[in-house]
């Protein structure tokens, strides 16, 4: 694992430069600017206020394209955006989506009444109700529609009004029915049937001739309306075509426009000129200056990384962990415990869960999900467990190419190397803090007690076969124990001002950031 040795450095620019720093600050990944109400302690320093015009314009855009189903995808932008103008061209284009939809709904509600018609007739038509003559009582009402069939037990509420229920036909969904009440109840039932769903279906007038021809007009109705909504769908269509273009370079400048304003947090007022404070790595100060060349005003003053730490602000620590160490980022977010997963896993899926078949099968896995951190994790304990099995012979446990290197009873060898996992990760928490005494060991640290670890547990695990008694729990149990000598003698031994690790304190551990070279 190898670390960048970090500096603080000062940007300060005329402020007519503004935004051409700011699109830079944006595209550079290995500089870390500091928000500037981390930095500034003097009250006549001001900030710079984030420009959110262009949020709304964002929320315009999105609304439209989802009326006109456009999905929104990456675009080229520009670097500016006249939003008086794009409004202009908003406002419109949102009066052709509206014309176009009123009218798709309009057909679509006279269409769904058709429709409820249509079904209505195919029931009457089974029926020898004379219909005509109901409708043409002076003291009572009828009323023709459909209920949703989940409510049919609520028509117990109608019991105690003078009306007559009368069920046509139920399908799947619907109770295709009619009721007569009335009139002087008709109000109240209505509102009854009202509350339980009911869609009432208006008979035009043809109805009351011929039920067959009235049906046949209907579905002519149907087909009819059906084509004129095909046809707003294709002219919403064309609207999309149109305007595509012109929609997604419009959203994706006034996106890039509004991450650009979030860096504004990191700018100091100066009033003569603004500034900028950010760590970067030594090694990358020569490729910050390139990024920035062009800026005639840009001045850098460099400045040790610590100088803000009393405001609690610490440079960020860059770790580079090779591909080997790489796919335990997957199990451990703490950087420095990485190495101790690694060698942990490594060790333990080779000594003790070595196989042939299984570790082909972790490869077989990891290799057709190599593009996730999962895929690459079972990749290398797929090489580890395929290692051990060149030692064992073995091929899923049971049968065996040749006799083992090393003789060890196959069941005990698992159960070992489940319980040292366990023990394993339980000890890398126990020492996360990376005691002063533990790095006096190696340059790894708690790494090579957890590489001692396993040796002295798998050499016990050899007397097994002969005793035939798991040595393993004994060795953790001592292990823990030992451990908690240590953590214990050692917190007599801190500092007040806190543990110091290199040249930082062990409090800037959460302020870093992991980058694989492979």
């Amino acid at each position: 694992m190898a670390k960048d040795e970090m500096i603080l450095i000062n940007m300060s620019f005329d402020s007519h430069h503004l935004d051409k720093v700011l699109m830079k600050l944006m595209d550079i990944t290995d500089f870390y600017p500091q928000k500037a109400s981390n930095i500034v302690f003097n009250e006549e320093v001001g900030f710079l206020d984030q420009d959110r015009s262009y949020d709304d314009l964002i929320s315009r855009i999105s609304r439209i394209a989802n009326e006109m189903k456009l999905d929104l995808c990456d675009s080229d932008h520009d670097d500016i955006l006249d939003i008086k103008k794009a409004e202009i061209s908003l406002n419109g284009l949102e009066k052709e989506i509206k014309k176009i939809s009123d009218i798709s709904q309009q057909l679509q509600k006279e269409k769904h009444e058709n429709e409820l018609t249509l079904e209505m007739l195919k029931h009457l038509t089974s029926n020898k109700i004379n219909f005509d003559s109901l409708q043409d009582c002076q003291y009572i009402t009828m009323r023709l529609g459909c209920i949703d069939i989940k409510n049919k037990d609520k028509l117990s509420y109608l019991d105690k009004y003078p009306v007559i229920f009368y069920e046509l036909v139920q399908d799947n969904k619907n109770i295709w029915c009619c009721y007569i009440v009335t009139n002087n109840y008709l109000l109240e039932v209505d509102n009854v049937f009202k509350s339980l769903g009911f869609e009432e279906v208006g008979l035009p007038d043809f109805v009351h001739g011929e039920v067959n021809d009235a049906k046949k007009e209907l579905q002519n109705e149907v087909e009819a309306m059906q084509s004129y909504i095909l046809n707003m769908n294709l002219k919403m269509d064309q609207l999309r075509i149109a305007h595509q273009e012109e929609l997604l370079k419009m959203y994706a400048t006034a996106s890039y426009l509004t991450k650009k304003e979030t860096y504004k947090v990191y700018v100091i007022d100066l009033k003569s000129k603004y500034s900028i404070y950010g760590f970067v790595s030594k090694d990358d100060i020569k490729d910050l200056k390139k990024h920035f060349k062009g800026i005639d005003s840009l001045e850098y003053q460099i400045l040790p990384a610590d100088t803000f730490e009393q405001q609690q602000i610490f440079a960020p620590r860059i770790v580079y962990n090779n591909q080997y160490v790489e796919p335990f980022e997957l199990i451990s977010r703490n950087q420095d415990m990485i190495y101790a997963y690694a060698y942990l896993c490594y060790g333990v899926f080779a000594l003790f869960f070595g196989d042939l078949g299984v570790g082909a099968i972790f490869m077989l896995i990891g290799f057709l999900n190599k593009g996730k951190k999962s895929g690459r994790l079972l990749l290398a304990l797929g090489v580890a467990t395929i290692l051990g099995g060149f030692v064992y012979g073995s091929i899923f446990y049971f049968m065996s190419l040749y006799s083992a290197v090393i003789s060890f009873n196959t069941l005990f060898r698992i159960i070992d190397g489940l319980v040292l996992i366990i023990a394993g990760i339980i000890s890398i928490r126990l020492f996360k803090d990376k005691l002063t005494f533990i790095n006096r060991l190696s340059s790894k640290g708690i790494w090579s007690i957890a590489i001692g670890y396993i040796v002295v547990v798998y050499l016990l695990s050899l007397l097994e076969n002969k005793i035939l008694l798991p040595l393993v729990p004994f060795a953790i149990v001592v292990g823990v124990i030992l451990g908690l000598i240590v953590k214990l003698f050692e917190i007599k031994k801190r500092n007040k001002e806190g543990i110091m690790y290199g040249n930082s304190k062990i409090k800037a551990f959460g302020n870093r950031i992991s980058k694989h070279s492979i």
